[in-house]
């Protein structure tokens, strides 16, 4: 008896095991609440000033909405991070003093940032976009005009920059990353490209032909005044370095006058702009006796211009509150389109960019990421 008992147990047994392996009604997905998603992301972290604990929990949830294409984890920043930075603009410790050129009277670079005449107040392509990431963030920014005092961000010849160095603005916009700058201060969020330059020879010189015919040779370069601390020797000296030149003279002030000093023999190759083949009429005739030796180069880090800041200074937010609230909404683009002229010729590709990168240029826009 004990054994057909037994045997009926060991039955019920296996039977309960293989009605356990069949597949059940799939349940439906579980949804953790705001408090629980809080829960989840205190563990171990200190919550962050201005944040009640509700608050912060939503905060996290909307921050994972935001960054749908995984864009802030490929990148490296922890969202602690970012949630820590971020309250520090809620309660006011975060610095927004942003200092921008006066090209109120250069045609060449007047749209990137000017002092409107009327208001007296910041205008241009660069206060637009920053301004733009600032509000994308909730973060109230300072347009500091310091008119065409560049020492003020870097002194090329002090290797200094008052304003930032005293603390007068966080960060400087529109500055390219050279040896010099990056000893002292850092680089972050690109804003737009920086201008080439292009080698020149007499079309009449025929012992020019490769770097090493550059040796020994007079080279012509814009003037101090016209090297914005990039179109110097010290670029050259990167471009070419195998090459000692004999003599490097800084004289024209722009590069009709570098055109000149080639063309009547003050040098023998001159750096000069990038004139494109499709040029105008009247270009091609001031060019007509000049030909292009090598290829475009770049005097500055990457090809870039960006805000440069103190090396103490954490821009990380600045930048990912520029890449969401400017470039992938499409605001920079627009922004450039807007501009025009110069302005849209320097702007960066981002969308063609995010192509390679295999991102979407334009993201649906999700309710709730403008309110972050």
């Amino acid at each position: 008896m004990m054994k057909l008992v037994l045997a009926f147990a060991l039955m019920a047994i296996a039977h309960a095991c293989i009605r356990s392996e069949e597949p059940g009604p799939e349940k439906p997905k579980y949804e953790p609440t705001d408090e629980e998603i809080y829960m989840e992301i205190q563990k171990g972290m200190k919550r962050p000033m201005g944040f009640d604990e509700r608050s912060w929990g939503i905060m996290q949830k909307k921050i994972r909405a935001w960054d749908y294409d995984g864009w802030l984890e490929k990148s490296g920043m922890m969202e602690k991070d970012f949630f820590m930075q971020k309250a520090a603009i809620q309660g006011g410790n975060y610095p927004t003093q942003f200092a921008f050129m006066d090209f109120a009277d250069n045609p060449y670079w007047k749209n990137f940032s000017y002092v409107n005449p009327r208001t007296q107040m910041l205008e241009g392509f660069l206060p637009a976009i920053t301004q733009k990431a600032c509000d994308f963030c909730g973060a109230t920014c300072g347009m500091r005009n310091i008119g065409m005092r560049s020492d003020r961000c870097f002194d090329e010849m002090e290797l200094t920059g008052s304003g930032l160095d005293n603390k007068e603005f966080a960060a400087c916009a529109g500055y390219g990353s050279t040896p010099k700058r990056a000893n002292v201060y850092n680089f972050s969020a690109p804003l737009s490209m920086a201008p080439m330059k292009q080698l020149w020879i007499r079309k009449t010189t025929t012992d020019i032909t490769s770097e090493a015919d550059v040796n020994g040779r007079k080279i012509a370069i814009p003037a101090p005044e016209a090297q914005y601390g990039q179109y110097d020797a010290a670029c050259l000296q990167r471009v070419w370095p195998d090459v000692v030149p004999g003599e490097i003279v800084e004289t024209a002030a722009d590069d009709v006058g570098l055109i000149t000093q080639l063309v009547n023999k003050e040098a023998d190759i001159a750096m000069g702009p990038v004139i494109p083949m499709d040029a105008d009429a009247e270009t091609q005739e001031a060019i007509k006796d000049i030909q292009r030796f090598g290829e475009p180069f770049h005097c500055v880090k990457d090809g870039i211009y960006q805000m440069m800041h103190r090396k103490d200074e954490d821009m990380r937010l600045f930048s990912l509150c520029y890449w969401y609230g400017v470039v992938r909404t499409g605001e920079y683009k627009r922004m450039c389109e807007m501009y025009g002229g110069m302005v849209e010729e320097m702007c960066i590709d981002f969308e063609g960019w995010m192509r390679e990168m295999m991102m979407d240029p334009n993201p649906p826009m999700k309710d709730g990421m403008g309110d972050m």
